[in-house]
């Protein structure tokens, strides 16, 4: 027999619509993993270039036209994320 602070840990098994979603969240769908993956790794890398940038040449900011095109790729990628989230495939 469980004790009570045992059976409050353990998660839901089944979710609202009755299929079991032990393992499911955000992350467990690929594309979204994706997703998240190149916005940690524009992120990181557009700070890092930020800081070589004012450390090199402070006068002239040529990290903005780096992260603009590449956040446009990012956003690009983002829309065909949530474009096709839900759809079947066939």
């Amino acid at each position: 027999m469980q004790n009570e602070m045992e059976m409050a840990v353990q998660p839901d098994e089944q979710g609202r619509d009755g299929k079991d979603n032990w393992g499911r969240g955000m992350l467990a769908d690929p594309p979204m993993r994706g997703l998240v993956y190149h916005a940690v790794l524009y992120l990181g890398i557009v700070l890092i270039l930020f800081a070589v940038n004012l450390k090199i040449a402070p006068e002239t900011l040529w990290v903005v036209w780096i992260a603009l095109l590449w956040g446009i790729l990012l956003i690009w990628n983002a829309w065909q994320v949530f474009r096709f989230r839900g759809q079947v495939q066939r």
